[in-house]
């Protein structure tokens, strides 16, 4: 019979493992500057009756069962040609069938931000697969694009008419490089046609696959940036903001 160690030791060992973790825990955060953090007073929720409650009753999930393949979807956006496309968690950038007729709504990929990987969809992986997030309609038939790791990009897809599995493929093109401008989280966007102007978020200090660290600083570190398609001139806010996500432009 294999002797076991007294219950003393064991918790002893438990003990050491557990604050060990924690060591090496607080070392991974020496960079962080926690600010002071305050929540706001809640607000109650708006009664549900009338007609609007029931307006979303008829909502449809789509491909539900393939939370592996279809993950991650961040910003949906309406393409020139009425087709809709959106980004996903493994760096896909793909275009959903939805039409009546067509049979069951199916998406197809048309990019990738970033390196094709088996294991792409890991957070870990994010930096090399490239995770896109913001997503606009240029009004060419191109597509705007922030790519939390790659930057601000164009996105030009093959025509649908190619059909699916064609061999025509996307150009991707960067129009700011994040490593080249030391932007950290690139998050959303919002184009401004009339002036050929892209705005968008740089969240924080910290890239989305340590977005913890910002979390737990809670420090306005984040600017908002402003591109000049034109020009390429490429602008930051005097102002610092805290983890800036969505962007809508005032009309």
């Amino acid at each position: 019979r294999q002797a076991q160690a007294p219950p003393a030791m064991a918790r002893a060992a438990a003990f050491g493992v557990v604050l060990a973790a924690a060591v090496f825990g607080a070392l991974q955060l020496t960079d962080v500057d926690p600010a002071p953090l305050e929540f706001p007073p809640l607000r109650p929720l708006p009664p549900l009756d009338g007609p609007d409650a029931t307006e979303l009753v008829t909502v449809e999930r789509l491909f539900e069962g393939d939370e592996a393949g279809f993950k991650g979807p961040e910003s949906f956006v309406f393409n020139d040609d009425g087709s809709v496309y959106t980004g996903l968690a493994d760096g896909r950038i793909v275009r959903l069938v939805l039409g009546e007729g067509e049979g069951e709504p199916r998406y197809e990929e048309v990019a990738r931000t970033g390196e094709k990987h088996e294991d792409c969809g890991a957070l870990a992986l994010e930096p090399l697969c490239g995770r896109p997030l913001g997503l606009r309609a240029e009004g060419n038939g191109s597509l705007l694009v922030a790519d939390a790791y790659k930057g601000l990009l164009r996105v030009t897809p093959a025509t649908p008419a190619a059909g699916v599995g064609a061999d025509a493929e996307a150009t991707v093109e960067t129009l700011v490089d994040s490593a080249l401008e030391g932007l950290t989280l690139v998050n959303d966007l919002e184009w401004d046609g009339t002036r050929r102007v892209v705005y968008f978020s740089n969240t924080g200090r910290f890239p989305r696959n340590e977005i913890h660290r910002m979390l737990i600083e809670s420090r306005p570190t984040g600017k908002l940036m402003r591109y000049e398609l034109d020009t390429r001139k490429l602008r930051a806010s005097t102002k610092s903001t805290s983890t800036a996500r969505g962007m809508r432009l005032a009309v």
